[in-house]
């Protein structure tokens, strides 16, 4: 990997979340160069979809975060799923192919067999499938403060170790983390998938006005009881989690690239939090406008792609 690789931050959440700015932060604290690509609204469940994709146009906007810290950071929105914007940029829609995809930080936790759904998750994956290393990062949602300042420093610590030690083909890295991450790197290491996430969901139903039933799911804190071993339970402890996911018919990382990257990880770990003013409650930021349409991906109006 290049001495300052190229790194496509994208999530789920969308441009207006605050885990997006972290994870451009976090990249570039980490050394390397952050390049911003996310959908323009919520695209959370979508996994790995791609939408209306073949032929179909697919306009981004430019928008300016210098207000967010990040001057001269390419940033763009487009209204497509997150797989559909890795897929675009892995082709050089943007010019250059990036060495690495970031997907997150996402707000709420990815663990257990719910992953499938996760569109974090299926950003990454999609990289994978591409041959580009990459990784999903998610923070936990066990307490409404999220300590972010701690929370970029742990993923520039991840991102500053794959660029040592890049996620070997056939998959992607799923990292998870609390909500005030440990500052003991003994609070990071290796879970497998869990067979339930942090969270359940159950069905509500009522009465629409005319007679017609609607229903939805909400979502709890599980109270199922979880394996010790597995990421779920891990998380809910307070660790800091690394989750292997293969694609199909690919062969398992071999213990020492796991162990390496451990070891790089607690050694770029940040051993203590910053003063209360980086905790925070939110996950929208304000005043992520567009500015402009790169020339790369303009098309004609008529052919914009809208909500997928």
């Amino acid at each position: 990997m290049s001495a300052q690789p190229l790194v496509l931050v994208t999530n789920d959440d969308g441009i207006a979340a605050t885990g997006l700015v972290s994870a451009a932060r976090a990249v570039r604290a980490a050394g390397a160069r952050p390049l911003v690509v996310a959908p323009d609204r919520d695209q959370s469940g979508s996994a790995m979809a791609l939408g209306e994709f073949a032929g179909v146009w697919v306009r981004a906007d430019e928008v300016d975060w210098s207000g967010h810290g990040l001057a001269g950071v390419p940033v763009y929105q487009a209204p497509a799923y997150p797989a559909t914007l890795v897929t675009l940029v892995a082709n050089g829609a943007l010019g250059s192919r990036p060495d690495m995809v970031l997907a997150g930080v996402n707000h709420g936790a990815n663990t257990g067999i719910g992953v499938v759904h996760s569109a974090t998750v299926g950003a990454a994956l999609t990289a994978g499938l591409a041959g580009i290393p990459a990784l999903a990062v998610s923070v936990g949602r066990q307490s409404k403060e999220v300590r972010w300042t701690l929370c970029e420093q742990v993923v520039a610590a991840v991102v500053a170790a794959l660029a040592l030690e890049p996620v070997p083909p056939g998959g992607a890295l799923n990292v998870n983390l609390p909500a005030a991450p440990p500052t003991d790197p003994a609070g990071v290491a290796w879970r497998p998938l869990a067979t339930f996430g942090t969270s359940i969901g159950r069905l509500e139903r009522r009465t629409e006005p005319g007679g017609a039933t609607a229903v939805r799911m909400v979502f709890d804190q599980t109270t199922r009881e979880l394996d010790a071993d597995g990421d779920s339970g891990a998380l809910l402890r307070g660790e800091v989690t690394l989750t292997w996911l293969a694609l199909p018919h690919a062969p398992r990382p071999d213990a020492g690239w796991r162990g390496r990257l451990l070891e790089r990880i607690r050694d770029r770990w940040p051993r203590g939090g910053s003063p209360a003013a980086e905790i925070a409650t939110g996950h929208r930021l304000v005043g992520s406008q567009p500015r402009h349409i790169p020339e790369s991906l303009q098309e004609q109006p008529e052919h914009a792609v809208r909500s997928p």
